[in-house]
């Protein structure tokens, strides 16, 4: 399964679309990020938290061209909670992204 086919899998089409317009080799790590909680590297962490100086300070040059579709991406095509600040991260990291929510909501549906 491609990265895109596994976003697709767990958010659908119109959120997975989304991936088209960044960098091929940024998406692998986007996706792990979202999907699973996967820490995505030192620039993709600074976007996530919402810390535009260390960004810009990170970026190679690919990237810097790229901030507005990374920010166009994760408000559009990526759950809200998972983005924004450092708070915001630390727990989507920690519930281990939308794969690891989802796993939790079934243990306690089962437990029930």
């Amino acid at each position: 399964m491609t990265d895109l086919e596994a976003y697709e899998k767990y958010l659908g089409p119109d959120w997975a679309e989304g991936l088209h317009a960044l960098p091929d080799y940024m998406i692998g790590g986007i996706v792990r990020y979202v999907l699973q909680g996967i820490p995505a590297g030192s620039f993709m962490d600074a976007v996530i938290s919402n810390d535009l100086f260390t960004a810009v300070g990170k970026a190679d040059i690919v990237n810097r061209e790229y901030l507005h579709a990374y920010c166009n991406f994760f408000y559009n095509h990526a759950p809200s909670t998972c983005f924004g600040s450092k708070d915001k991260r630390d727990a989507w990291i920690k519930q281990g992204g939308i794969i690891g929510m989802s796993a939790a909501l079934e243990t306690k549906h089962d437990k029930s």
